[in-house]
């Protein structure tokens, strides 16, 4: 067995490991185990895990003795990226079950088993040729007529093609409820960590395997001096042993994705704009003392109307909002004469900051620099 083997051979181990215990392992902690969500990532690493596997299977010649199955797991392969994609969807967008439109992702699979209907069903003698060449030649894998309506050069590329999109599609989710998850982050930072390194992973994998594909000619080399595509495989493997084991060797973040829950948002009754304009209006922020209540009552408004609105921005609270809009409006009207004598933080008093440290605090926050920093760039004077 080679480097590469062993490496694989773990992987699919690790794969299915990750998935019994996604699915089974915390049942006695949570009675209400049985989450979308989870089943759908537990899926994802069971399908993974045999699609992957099974190219051992054909490279090693084992698939003579069980040839039914012989490209059965191909359109299979194109669930794969959805379910990775619906994962994130579901978990970032607090949605724990189907909907109807989920039904589209299962368009290409449809296509594509379809295509295979006539191999499925061709007799026995002549499936024997055709996967005995296969074994014999592995380029057969993308050369040989299954007698599909779709090359199968045309499959491979609606693979590649699809494992991207749904790449795309998973990254636009994350960066889309970013601030809608903010809300479940402050209690669930790893649940939110761990997302963003699962797309990552997945999306180094996806790049990978097509790379992989072309340039080793599916594992197989004409000599040893094929370097470059030794270590093209090489480092796809590595990415699938590290996306199979990372929950696994982290077993804490089973818990926490197990016990993660749903949290339904509320509609706003007002907006965070709405309630900037407001108070810029109405100068509350020039007060220093300025409360969640008062402005409330200011704005004849309930608290939690406000606190909604705040949550389900890039605003923590009530205070850092506040002292958002104090320094927005303060590098905006620092400039009028009136100010001209005064020093930085002379001006941040008039615009209800009663304390330099918190003042410097939200700058640098909301700048990455000091006050001084910033207004020594000739731009910022």
């Amino acid at each position: 067995m080679t480097v590469i083997d062993f490496l694989y051979v773990t992987a699919f181990v690790f794969l299915l490991m990750t998935a019994w215990n996604l699915i089974c392992c915390f049942k006695k902690i949570n009675k209400e185990s049985n989450k979308f969500y989870i089943n759908i990532l537990a899926t994802f690493f069971i399908l993974l895990a045999i699609c992957n596997g099974f190219f051992y299977i054909v490279s090693y010649g084992l698939i003579v003795y069980i040839p039914f199955t012989f490209k059965v797991f191909m359109p299979v392969s194109l669930l794969i990226p959805v379910l990775g994609y619906l994962f994130v969807d579901k978990i970032l967008g607090n949605i724990d079950r189907w909907v109807k439109k989920d039904l589209l992702h299962l368009i290409p699979f449809v296509i594509v088993t379809l295509n295979y209907l006539p191999f499925y069903f061709m007799g026995f003698e002549e499936k024997r040729i055709l996967i005995e060449s296969v074994v014999n030649d592995l380029t057969g894998l993308i050369t040989i007529d299954y007698k599909g309506f779709l090359k199968e050069e045309t499959v491979f590329l609606m693979q590649i093609i699809i494992s991207i999109f749904y790449m795309f599609l998973s990254w636009r989710s994350f960066l889309k409820n970013k601030k809608v998850f903010k809300l479940l982050r402050s209690k669930n930072e790893e649940i939110f960590k761990w997302v963003k390194t699962f797309i990552i992973l997945k999306t180094v994998f996806y790049i990978m395997l097509p790379v992989s594909m072309f340039s080793s000619r599916f594992l197989i080399f004409e000599n040893n001096s094929n370097i470059i595509a030794l270590v093209i495989v090489h480092l796809f493997t590595i990415s699938f042993v590290i996306l199979s084991a990372y929950l696994l060797l982290n077993p804490k973040l089973f818990k926490v994705i197990r016990t993660h829950a749903v949290v339904v948002l509320k509609k706003l009754k007002i907006s965070l704009s709405e309630i900037s304009i407001n108070i810029i209006s109405k100068k509350i922020h020039l007060e220093s003392d300025f409360t969640l209540k008062m402005l409330a009552d200011s704005l004849e408004i309930d608290q939690t109307d406000i606190t909604d609105a705040i949550v389900t921005s890039e605003h923590t609270n009530y205070k850092d909002f506040i002292n958002s809009v104090r320094l927005n409006e303060m590098l905006i009207n620092m400039n009028h004469p009136i100010y001209i004598d005064k020093t930085i933080y002379g001006i941040a008093q008039d615009f209800g900051f009663n304390s330099e440290s918190t003042f410097h605090r939200v700058f640098k926050k909301n700048y990455k620099l000091t006050p001084k920093e910033y207004f020594s760039k000739p731009d910022n004077k």
